[in-house]
């Protein structure tokens, strides 16, 4: 026997049965509606009045309930639009409001021009903290900064051939020189116009400015060099990999394809020709001086490859520069330079460091050098001092850093593109844990970076080691030593130096992540290429394992000797250290024999290959 219906049934029957009585019975619902408790036609009876308020308060309960979950959606505005899909009425709200948070700090959504912040008022933004001043800029202040280029180089880019060196390429059109490109397809016509902008040019980047101190350049140099195995991992995890979390500079990149290519030999490739331009600026304190400054030179052709982008991206489809701003613009390229400048010293503050307010006024102003050179505006560069660009930095996270999609496979892909390359050696992991332990897990957990305590505490031990051998090795032997290990790096990935030209023309589509569809073709192709394998008999088959590259045993062999040899070192270091302390205490007590094989470890570590 089948059992009777359930009550909710019942009720959503009679609903239906009422309204369609009510459209055969007009005529008769007045009269009976109010004294008749069942149909005029017989089918079933109506809702009673505790029923009926029954369903006006569950309705209710539902309505408030929704509004609550809007209400805490945008309460944590930023998180909200990073990484899922939300419906459009929330990211409009969420765009044109300020919220806080839970512990009470303000924050807002990237496309919001005018947050209601005042001096004084408490920001937070993924775990980033700070106090709003009369320094920050406001996003309606930074907007302006988003439609200016270079003014100097712009105007006569299209005067330079693909394979042109720029620094040439200057000379003949202030002479007016008119050659064929080496291709053999002719050249622009220069006019005097052209003559006259080229000079100016010229003049701006062979002047020194008179706020330029070379021995603060050269202790910022030294400062570098000594920190230079850290400033490289900082750069990587932090400034790079925590980089990506602005979607603005990111459609750059995916428009051009330069670092958002599936290859991550090519991609490996980019990255340490930045690490070149990086060294050539430190490698002396002629490495700036103009015309004959290794890093002056690359600075330069760094210039014009920046404005070359931003002629090409201009006439492309994939660029709508009315939307995103001009390409590399002033606030794109400030960014750019705080993560070099203000990136490294709060990262070496994260990791234990102690940084004097000398050696970050001399780093600070290195960086300055560099971007005037680099082509940042005067009065746009943040680094005339340490609290502007602090005020600046903490600025542009609110206006730029926002994760999504596109954010988390750039982030992984370049990750995943270091393992087990030189200088470092690391696991994917490991490289992982390292950029959580410099960027915090909020950022971290967004950028969706796997966790793993176990990696997490050997990264620890590895800063441990680092920071107690800058601690006991001398200066100029550690500067020394940086400077090898950078430079057989790049030349390892590079083969030679490069010369800073676009050696490719604009991403096509595949390289182009703007879509859900070009994600997923990247993505595809690259697990195909990598689970693909062939056993000794030349049979196919395909490996089930995650696609992130694993290290060789040569190269898990190399790391391990290379951390034997760290440690040997810094435990030497230590131990000699507090040799010459109790030597200095106790003038008449002689060294015992566990302090010179303290001293004969850290000179085996040191000086082992």
């Amino acid at each position: 026997m089948r059992g009777a219906p359930s009550a909710q049934a019942a009720f959503a029957l009679t609903r239906t049965v009422h309204l369609t009585c009510h459209s055969h019975c007009h005529s008769h619902h007045h009269s009976h509606s109010r004294t008749m408790s069942g149909c005029p036609l017989g089918y079933g009876r109506l809702p009673t009045t505790d029923q009926r308020q029954d369903e006006r308060t569950n309705n209710q309960n539902r309505t408030t309930k929704n509004k609550n979950k809007k209400k805490k959606k945008l309460a944590s505005c930023p998180a909200t639009v990073i990484g899922v899909d939300n419906e459009a009425a929330d990211v409009q709200a969420c765009a044109h409001s300020t919220v806080r948070d839970e512990s009470g700090a303000l924050c807002w959504d990237i496309h919001n021009e005018d947050p209601q912040v005042k001096p004084g008022d408490r920001v937070s933004k993924l775990g980033f903290e700070f106090v709003w001043s009369e320094r920050h800029m406001r996003p309606r202040d930074l907007m302006p900064l988003r439609e200016r280029g270079d003014v100097l180089v712009d105007p006569i880019i299209r005067l330079f051939g693909r394979r042109d060196d720029v620094i040439d390429r200057i000379g003949d059109i202030r002479q007016r020189r008119t050659s064929d490109e080496k291709s053999g397809r002719p050249r622009p016509v220069i006019t005097q116009e052209h003559a006259d902008q080229a000079e100016a040019l010229w003049k701006h980047l062979t002047t020194v400015p008179d706020w330029v101190d070379w021995a603060a350049v050269e202790r910022g140099q030294r400062f570098y060099l000594r920190h230079g195995g850290l400033c490289g991992i900082i750069l990587l995890n932090l400034s790079l990999v925590g980089g990506y979390s602005a979607p603005r500079i990111n459609r750059v990149l995916n428009s051009t394809g330069y670092l958002s290519t599936p290859e991550p030999k090519a991609l490996f490739r980019r990255l340490m020709e930045t690490a070149q331009l990086t060294l050539d600026c430190v490698t002396g304190p002629d490495a700036l001086k103009p015309e004959t400054g290794v890093g002056w030179q690359s600075c330069v052709r760094v210039r014009f490859l920046h404005a070359k982008v931003r002629e090409r991206l201009t006439d492309s489809k994939y660029y709508d520069a009315s939307v995103w701003g001009v390409p590399i613009n002033q606030e794109d390229m400030c960014v750019t330079l705080l993560s070099f400048q203000y990136n490294v010293l709060e990262g070496l503050k994260r990791l234990g460091f102690s940084v004097t307010p000398q050696q970050r006024a001399d780093y600070t102003h290195l960086w300055r050098v560099i971007g005037h050179f680099v082509g940042v505006a005067e009065d746009v560069n943040p680094l005339s001092s340490w609290e502007r660009s602090c005020a600046m930095m903490e600025s542009l996270i609110m206006h730029q850093v926002q994760p999504d999609e596109n954010s988390v496979y750039l982030a992984n892909q370049t990750i995943k593109s270091t393992v087990g390359r030189p200088p470092f050696y690391l696991s994917y992991k490991s490289s992982a844990a390292m950029s959580r332990i410099l960027m915090g897990d909020p950022l971290a957990d967004t950028l969706k970076l796997p966790k793993s305590q176990w990696h997490t505490a050997s990264m620890w031990l590895v800063i441990f080691f680092l920071r107690a051998t800058i601690a006991v090795v001398p200066e100029s032997f550690m500067i020394k030593r940086s400077w090898r290990a950078l430079d057989y790096a790049i030349m390892t990935a590079l083969g030679k130096r490069t010369d800073f030209a676009i050696k490719a023309p604009l991403a096509t589509e595949g390289h182009h992540l703007n879509s859900r569809k070009a994600l997923a073709w990247s993505a595809k192709r690259q697990l195909n290429r990598q689970l693909v394998r062939r056993d000794s008999l030349g049979n196919t088959f395909v490996n089930e394992r995650d696609d992130v590259p694993e290290l060789t045993t040569s190269q898990r062999i190399l790391f391990v000797l290379r951390l034997y040899r760290l440690l040997l070192t810094a435990i030497g270091g230590v131990v000699s250290w507090l040799a010459v302390r109790r030597a200095r205490a106790l003038p008449s007590a002689r060294p015992q024999w566990q302090y010179r094989l303290a001293q004969a470890m850290f000179l085996l570590g040191l000086f082992t290959v």
